[in-house]
């Protein structure tokens, strides 16, 4: 297999793979918004909670890092960078609107505080965009 065949083939995964991601996150989005069954559950043993959450955190920071690591040696450059900048750009995002939704002088007001199905839905679909933008424009402009 040629390298230029190698590589459009992890281009077409990866196409329909954060594409459908995408498209998951914009109709989780819009369809957890008509949820009406809501309720704010405050956490039992909040220090308990913090310190798994924390734990959890660097665990899984230092496995992810690793397996992208293993991710890099066996794919393309290009679409490691790909999938990479348009990570940046979902969590640029993702932070972004969630501070402008949480908000009382922007949205909280009028939309309420997103769920936490609502914030990964969030993040799976600016990941699919930020995928594609620089898909279609490329990495170095």
């Amino acid at each position: 297999m040629t390298v230029a065949t190698k590589r459009d083939r992890q281009m077409l995964k990866a196409d329909i793979s954060f594409g459908l991601m995408g498209a998951f996150g914009i109709f989780g989005l819009a369809l957890d918004s008509f949820d009406a069954t809501r309720e704010a559950i405050a956490p039992p043993q909040p220090w308990l909670t913090a310190a798994v959450v924390v734990a959890l955190a660097v665990l899984i920071g230092f496995i992810v890092t690793k397996v992208a690591s293993i991710d890099r040696q066996h794919s393309e450059e290009y679409t490691f960078q790909i999938m990479a900048n348009g990570a940046v750009v979902s969590v640029v995002t993702t932070l972004f609107v969630t501070l402008a939704w949480t908000s009382d002088f922007l949205l909280s007001r009028w939309l309420g505080d997103p769920t936490s199905a609502q914030i990964i839905a969030l993040l799976m679909a600016s990941w699919s965009i930020g995928f594609f933008t620089y898909r279609i424009r490329g990495v170095g402009e």
